[in-house]
């Protein structure tokens, strides 16, 4: 009987936790970043993006970058950072919605930590940086002011991490949605589906030629 109370405890923890990312995201949510938007609608492409709209029209789109990015902070968690893009790739807004880091969270007493905590308030104000940005060479740090983003010095690492988190999703998103024209050619891993010998044969991929060895002396 025991056995039974503690799969159903671990059954509804996984029902929650997969509908965690969802419920972060919320139509109040966008609107504290543009009251102009009045509705959201999950896109018809990825059911983790979220097109944005305002008088029925298609202002952009919406994420998790946690939903995209496999960057984890030092506690192993994820960063929940909402993004919303325009429809023409750029960044409007970032907001930092919950994050887990140890060094952050022991001002709260959250986290037991040996030494000085740091005001979280330094993190969400460093994800603000991102509004109205362009991905293309954005870096931390950079002397190139169009395409800097200020680190936090007494968090360096944990920066980085989220700048990556925010890179790496927003540059898949685009791929998604068909607007990276960044580049010339990348591998397209979002739709990307192993295949058999086979199935490479029958659809060109590969093919057979029987070459003899006195054809390869020849050469």
């Amino acid at each position: 009987m025991k056995f039974i109370i503690n799969l159903l405890i671990l059954f509804v923890l996984i029902i929650n936790s997969s509908y965690a990312d969802d419920e972060l995201i919320t139509l109040e949510e966008l609107r504290s970043l543009d009251s102009k938007i009045d509705n959201i609608e999950v896109s018809e492409i990825y059911k983790d993006i979220l097109e944005v709209y305002s008088l029925n029209n298609l202002q952009g789109y919406a994420f998790l970058t946690s939903s995209f990015s496999d960057a984890l902070g030092f506690s192993s968690a994820e960063f929940n950072i909402l993004i919303y893009l325009s429809k023409n790739g750029e960044i409007l807004a970032a907001k930092l919605l919950s994050h887990s880091e140890p060094l952050f969270l022991y001002d709260k007493g959250e986290v037991r930590y040996e030494g000085k905590g740091i005001n979280e308030n330094v993190l969400y104000k460093f994800i603000l940086q991102y509004k109205n940005k362009s991905i293309s060479n954005l870096s931390i740090n950079s002397k190139n002011k169009d395409h800097n983003i200020d680190g936090v010095s007494s968090a360096t690492i944990t920066s980085i991490l989220m700048h990556q988190s925010i890179i790496v999703s927003v540059n898949k998103i685009l791929n998604i949605i068909g607007l990276n024209n960044n580049q010339s050619a990348t591998l397209d891993h979002n739709s990307f589906t192993p295949v058999k010998w086979n199935e490479m044969l029958k659809d060109g991929s590969i093919s057979n030629n029987k070459s003899y060895y006195s054809e390869i002396i020849k050469l």
